[in-house]
C-alpha cells in the first residue's frame, strides 16, 4: 500500500510539472498499470488471508469441546470469522468496482482537464489509505480474538484431562477398597450357632432317612456323619406371621424320594470354556422333564394334597415354568388344574402348559397381577392354591437340587442360584447350608426386577412398581415372606445383572456349551462372567434353572449378545449422492475383513444437504477392535460417520 501511495504521488508530481499533456497522460497510464498491479497484489494477500481464515476456522471446528460454554464460544468465533470473510469479499468487490469507476473517471478527466486529474488521484490515494488502515485494524482484532479463544480451548482441554485423571484415580482407590471388603472372609456366626444349638436331637432320624434312599441319596451318608461329629442337626425353623412353620432336611430328602420316578437327576457339567479364573460347573436344570426346575416343587406339593383337596382341583399362577410343572403333576394324578399366566408370557410356555392338560387363563400385566387374579379365583372356586415359591413343600421340592449338587460335586466352594420369588434359592440354601455350612450360596436377579435385593436392603418385603426384563421367570414384583426370611438367613449375597449381560450369557452358553437357557436360567452365568461375585480361584456351580425361551425372543437375544461382544455392528455414513461412493465404503469394509449383511440407502433426511444421503450398513465383525479399525479407515478415506 505504501508503494501505491508513493507511485500515485509521483504521478501527481509528474502531471503537475509536465509540459506536455500527452507525455503526462502516457506516464499516468503507466503509473495506473503499476497501481493495478498493486491492487492485484492486494487481492492475492486478501485471498491468502481468506485461506488462513478458513484454515483457522477448520482448526476451531476440530476442537473437541467438553462443555456447552466452550461450544458456544467456538461457534460464535466461527460465525464471526465467516461474517468477516463475507464482509471482506463484499468490501473488496465494492472497492474493485469503485476503483474501476474512478479509474474510468480519471481517464476521462485527464483527457479533458489534466490539472483536475491531480486532485482526483490524491483523493483516490487517500481512500485507499483509509481502507487499508480500517481493514488492517479489523483483521488484527479478529486474529487476536481467535487466538484468545484457542488459548481458552487448550486450557479447558487440559483442565478436563486433569479432572478425568483425578476421577479415574479415585475410582481405582474405591474399587480396591471394595475388592478388599468383598474378599474378606465372611462370618456367619449367628446362623451357624443356631444350627449347632437347635439341631442336635434330629441326627438319628436323618440317618434312618438316608438309609431308605437309593444309592444316589445314600452318598450323603458320609456328609451326615461329618455333621454328627459337629453336633449339627437337620432341622431349620422360621416364622411366618403369628404361627411357626418348619422346613426340615428330612422333608427335602422325602421330596427327593417322591420325585425319584418323575424328576431327572440332571447332570453337573464342567464348563471349561466359560471358566475365567475359577472352575465353573453347570447344574443343567434346563434339561429337566419340563425344561425347568419348577417341576420338583410343584409335583411334591401336589403329591401331599389329601383326597378332598384333589377332588376340589388346584389353581396356580406362573410366568410359564411353574405352570408346566403344575400341569404335568395334575395330569398324572388326575386332578383338574387352572393356571393363571401373565399375558406377556412366552407363547411356547403357554402352549406347553395347555398341551399338558391344564386350563390356561391369561391375565394382563406381570406375574404379580396373575397371582392376584389366581387368589381371587381360588376364593370363588374353593380350589387349592399351589404357590410357585412361598410354600414350605414347594421349597422342599426345589431343595432337592441342593442335595444333588453336593452329591455330584462334594468339594464345591460356591453355588449360584437365580432369584425371582425366592423358592429355588431358599430350598437349595437350606439343603446346602445344613449339610455343609462352608459352601457359599449366592443369588442373582435381573437389575430391572430386583425385588428380593431391595427387600433385603429395606429390611422388609417391598413391592416394585414395575418390572421390565425378558427374563420372565424371575420377573417378580414382590418376594415371598417365607422366602425372604430364609434368604436373609442362609444366602451370603444377592447381586443383579443387566439385560445385555443376560443376553451375552445366553449366547455364551449356546456357543461354548451347546446349551439353550432362558433369561432366568442364564443370570447365574452372567454374574460369573461379568465379575459380580467373589469367586476367583473357587470351584463354582451355576444353576441353569430353565431353558424354555421363546424362539422369537431368542433371536433378539442372540442379536443383542452379538452386538455387546462387537460381533455385530451398524454404521451410519453421510455421503455425497454421486456414483462410486458405495463402492468406496464397501471396499474399505472388505479390506478390513468384515462381512456386510444389510445395506439401507436414504435420501429424505432433512438434517443434511439436498445432495447428500445416509448409508446404513449392518456388518458381521470379529470384535470391537475390528469395528474401530473400519471406522478409522473410513475416516481416512474422507467418509463422515454419523454417531
Amino acid at each position: 500500500m505504501t508503494k501505491i501511495t508513493t507511485l500515485l504521488f509521483a504521478l501527481t508530481i509528474q502531471v503537475a510539472v509536465s509540459a506536455n499533456a500527452n507525455d503526462s497522460l502516457r506516464h499516468c497510464y503507466q503509473q495506473l498499470d503499476i497501481a493495478n498491479s498493486g491492487i492485484q497484489t492486494l487481492k492475492t494477500e486478501n485471498r491468502e488471508l481468506k485461506a488462513k481464515i478458513r484454515t483457522l476456522n477448520k482448526t476451531i471446528d476440530t476442537q473437541k469441546t467438553e462443555t456447552d460454554s466452550l461450544k458456544g464460544e467456538l461457534t460464535a468465533a466461527k460465525n464471526d470469522i465467516t461474517a468477516l470473510a463475507d464482509s471482506l469479499n463484499v468490501n473488496i468487490s465494492n472497492t474493485r468496482s469503485e476503483l474501476q469507476a474512478n479509474s474510468n473517471t480519471l481517464n476521462q478527466t485527464i483527457r479533458e482537464k489534466s490539472q483536475t486529474g491531480l486532485w482526483i488521484i490524491i483523493v483516490i490515494a487517500l481512500i485507499f489509505i483509509i481502507l487499508a488502515f480500517i481493514f488492517g485494524k479489523a483483521i488484527a482484532k479478529r486474529k487476536n480474538e481467535v487466538e484468545n479463544l484457542s488459548a481458552k480451548a487448550d486450557k479447558l482441554n487440559e483442565e478436563i484431562v486433569y479432572r478425568l485423571s483425578t476421577e479415574m484415580n479415585d475410582i481405582q482407590v474405591i474399587s480396591k477398597q471394595i475388592g478388599a471388603l468383598v474378599s474378606a472372609p465372611g462370618v456367619n456366626t449367628e446362623s451357624e450357632q443356631k444350627l449347632i444349638t437347635t439341631l442336635a436331637d434330629r441326627i438319628t432320624f436323618m440317618e434312618m432317612t438316608l438309609y431308605k434312599m437309593d444309592n444316589s441319596v445314600r452318598g450323603h451318608k458320609q456328609l451326615s456323619k461329618s455333621i454328627k461329629q459337629s453336633n449339627l442337626s437337620p432341622s431349620i425353623s422360621f416364622h411366618k406371621g403369628d404361627f411357626t412353620t418348619m422346613l426340615t432336611l428330612d422333608k427335602i430328602y422325602h421330596a427327593a424320594y417322591v420325585l425319584k420316578p418323575v424328576a431327572r437327576k440332571t447332570d453337573v457339567i464342567y464348563a471349561a470354556k466359560l471358566s475365567q479364573g475359577y472352575d465353573l460347573y453347570l447344574k443343567t436344570e434346563n434339561l429337566q422333564l419340563t425344561g425347568s426346575f419348577k417341576l420338583r416343587g410343584a409335583y411334591y406339593k401336589i403329591s401331599q394334597l389329601n383326597e378332598e383337596q384333589r377332588k376340589a382341583g388346584i389353581i396356580a399362577c406362573s410366568a410359564g415354568n411353574h405352570a408346566q410343572g403344575v400341569a404335568l403333576a395334575a395330569s398324572r394324578m388326575g386332578i383338574k388344574a387352572i393356571v393363571c399366566m401373565p399375558d406377556g408370557a412366552p407363547i411356547s410356555k403357554v402352549e406347553a402348559t395347555k398341551a399338558l392338560g391344564a386350563e390356561v387363563c391369561l391375565v394382563k400385566g406381570a406375574y404379580d397381577d396373575a397371582y392376584n387374579y389366581a387368589c381371587q379365583l381360588q376364593q370363588e372356586t374353593g380350589m387349592t392354591f399351589i404357590h410357585p415359591f412361598n410354600d414350605e413343600e414347594v421349597i422342599a421340592g426345589q431343595g432337592t437340587i441342593g442335595l444333588e449338587i453336593l452329591d455330584q460335586l462334594p468339594d464345591v466352594d460356591a453355588v449360584v442360584c437365580p432369584i425371582g420369588g425366592g423358592g429355588l434359592i431358599s430350598g437349595v440354601a437350606c439343603a446346602i447350608k445344613s449339610l455343609n455350612p462352608k459352601v457359599k450360596v449366592y443369588g442373582v436377579q435381573a437389575e430391572n426386577a430386583p425385588s428380593m435385593k431391595r427387600s433385603l436392603e429395606a429390611g422388609e418385603a417391598i413391592t416394585l412398581d414395575s418390572v421390565r426384563t425378558f427374563a420372565d421367570g424371575i420377573a417378580v414384583k414382590h418376594p415371598g415372606d417365607i422366602t425372604l426370611d430364609m434368604v436373609r438367613k442362609y444366602v451370603d449375597e444377592v447381586v443383579t445383572v443387566s439385560e445385555d449381560e443376560i443376553a451375552a450369557a445366553i449366547l455364551a452358553l449356546m456357543e461354548k456349551q451347546k446349551l439353550v437357557a432362558e433369561g432366568a436360567g442364564a443370570v447365574t452365568v452372567a454374574a460369573a462372567m461379568f465379575g459380580k461375585l467373589p469367586i476367583a480361584g473357587k470351584k463354582v456351580c451355576c444353576l441353569i434353572s430353565g431353558g424354555n425361551i421363546d424362539v422369537n425372543i431368542l433371536s433378539r437375544v442372540i442379536t443383542r449378545g452379538l452386538q455387546r461382544e462387537g460381533r455385530n455392528c451398524l454404521l451410519t455414513i453421510a455421503l455425497d449422492d454421486k456414483p462410486g461412493q458405495l463402492l468406496g465404503v464397501t471396499q474399505v469394509i472388505s479390506e478390513c475383513g468384515a462381512n456386510i449383511v444389510g445395506v439401507t440407502h436414504e435420501r429424505s433426511d432433512a438434517a443434511y444437504a439436498v445432495t447428500s444421503c445416509l448409508l446404513r450398513i449392518s456388518m458381521e465383525t470379529r470384535d470391537f477392535a475390528q469395528i474401530e479399525e473400519i471406522k478409522a479407515k473410513l475416516k481416512e478415506q474422507g467418509f463422515k460417520l454419523v454417531e
